[in-house]
């Protein structure tokens, strides 16, 4: 049977990483005691980093002998290995303790901001101009492609620092919301712009694309029976899950890291707030990314509305080909009014009535957000928890769920919905090393996590094993003082028989 220590050594080569689990071989023969004392001494002394953690297993030195050791008769077989367990320590007191830093944090670099900052003027400066040019000298297709080349710039800006550093390292919370919050402000002031500023809405591309790909517009498929069960199944899809999806994935993000992200050390100054928000950052490390992605996409979405204009299938139904101005003609609810009939109020005729951007069919960024998040979800995490069920599988279902209930509501063409989902996966590609990097550095602290653990069961048994030691070093002492006195006796015992036999022969005499 392996001593305890060697047992455990091995247990930490399984679980430790590769350059780790190389030093933790079981030493082929005895360390003697004065030897392990000093090598764990000088490692102690050049101790590194506040954060590591050194295992070193002392190799053997037959060839210097052990002071401590007596000839006590003990079998060579019978002494365990020592294994010296040495964790490093605070510098000197000539260098005050540096508390140390987050493996995430402090890497907001002004470059990477300016970095950042080039693509996003580049984009706020070239898109006006994109809106009001003339359709005849720049045509709405270059429009596009001008914007998303420089979207996709903005976000590789964004996405570099999480493959810029060495490990990765999560990205700045200011480029994470940026793209976030110039999509919001820019899909609320649409209708706070001067009426014709907007190019001419497009009445009639989208249903004749629709009539190439499947024969007449898509949604004449789905929205000649409508029925109660279809309109609650829609609504579901539509009107409800939709608007929960990014949030339930954003959350489920933030809590995947957090539960893989130790808390930062204690420092004396250090406030329960800002503890809690340096481990809150790193958490957000793969929330950050998909931000970034969701962000980028929903924001060159807008800004393809904004220059290319097109009206949804329920305009086409109420008024036909007939050319609107844009800032004229309110939204409407379409099917989605048969689902406030059933609630009974006007829930989305009130939101869509209100809507800021009434003419953006085109690309549509419900599927966009139903094709990104089964993308980012499905790719990062290929199983779901505790199953065998694909990911990706369920999130196909649900991208053709959103899919068939935009068009049965006579919210988008068959079009729409392709280009939306063609965009995110775009933009997902170009986030994908990122987030896997990002994923990776988790995986890595996971490992460190579960490294420390068996590197503290391994301590925690060599001390049972010097308690031991120190036990039996103690009954070979008392053995040893008993042999001394047994020995003591048993000369006086000799000593007085030959006193004895002195006498006897004397007295014969």
């Amino acid at each position: 049977m392996a001593p305890p220590t060697t047992a455990a050594a091995s247990r930490v080569s399984a679980t430790a990483p590769a350059p780790l689990a190389a030093a933790t071989a079981a030493p082929p023969g005895p360390v003697p005691r004065a030897v392990a004392d000093a090598r764990a001494a000088e490692r102690r002394k050049a101790g590194g980093g506040d954060a590591e953690v050194q295992l070193a297993l002392l190799a053997p030195s037959p060839s210097v002998p052990d002071a401590d050791e007596d000839d006590d008769g003990l079998e060579p077989a019978h002494r365990h290995h020592i294994v010296a367990m040495t964790t490093t320590t605070a510098p000197p007191k000539s260098s005050p303790p540096r508390p140390p830093l987050p493996w995430h944090a402090r890497h907001a670099t002004p470059a990477s901001l300016l970095l950042a900052a080039i693509p996003a003027v580049a984009l706020g400066t070239a898109f006006p101009f994109l809106v009001r040019a003339d359709p005849s000298a720049v045509p709405a297709w270059l429009k596009i492609m001008l914007i998303l080349v420089l979207s996709s710039l903005l976000c590789l800006a964004c996405l570099r620092p999480a493959l810029a550093y060495s490990p990765p390292r999560a990205i700045p919370a200011p480029l994470a919301v940026v793209p976030l919050v110039c999509y919001l402000l820019l899909f609320s002031l649409a209708n706070r712009l001067p009426l014709g500023w907007f190019p001419e809405v497009n009445t009639t591309w989208l249903p004749m694309v629709d009539t190439l790909l499947v024969g007449r517009p898509a949604y004449e498929y789905f929205d000649a029976h409508p029925a109660v069960v279809l309109d609650v199944v829609g609504w579901l899809l539509y009107g409800v899950l939709h608007y929960l999806s990014a949030v339930l994935v954003g959350v489920g993000l933030l809590v995947w890291g957090w539960l893989r992200t130790p808390p930062p050390s204690r420092e004396r100054d250090a406030w329960w707030v800002k503890r809690l928000a340096v481990r809150l950052d790193a958490a957000a490390g793969l929330l950050k990314a998909f931000l970034v992605v969701f962000g980028c996409c929903n924001l060159s979405g807008v800004m393809i509305q904004y220059v290319f204009p097109t009206a949804a299938p329920w305009y086409n139904i109420k008024y036909g080909s007939t050319v609107p101005v844009v800032g004229t003609v309110a939204g409407d609810p379409a099917g989605l009014a048969r689902v406030d009939a059933f609630l009974g109020f006007p829930l989305y005729g009130s939101v869509f009535g209100n809507s800021p951007l009434v003419f953006g069919a085109f690309p549509s960024l419900h599927s966009g957000y139903a094709v990104l998040l089964t993308a980012f979800v499905g790719d990062q995490f290929r199983w779901i928890a505790g199953t065998r069920v694909p990911t990706a599988a369920v999130g196909a279902g649900y991208v053709l769920g959103i899919w068939w209930s935009t068009m049965y509501f006579d919210h988008h063409f068959l079009i729409d919905v392709l280009a939306g989902g063609a965009e995110s996966l775009l933009f997902y590609a170009l986030a994908r090393r990122a987030a896997a990097a990002i994923r990776g550095q988790f995986q890595l602290v996971l490992q460190l996590q579960r490294f420390a653990q068996a590197n503290a069961d391994l301590v925690r048994e060599n001390r049972l094993l010097n308690f031991s030691l120190e036990q039996s070093e103690q009954t070979v002492d008392q053995l040893r003082e008993e042999l001394r006195q047994a020995r003591a006796e048993t000369a006086e015992l000799r000593r007085l028989i030959g006193e004895l036999a002195a006498a006897r022969k004397f007295a014969r005499r």
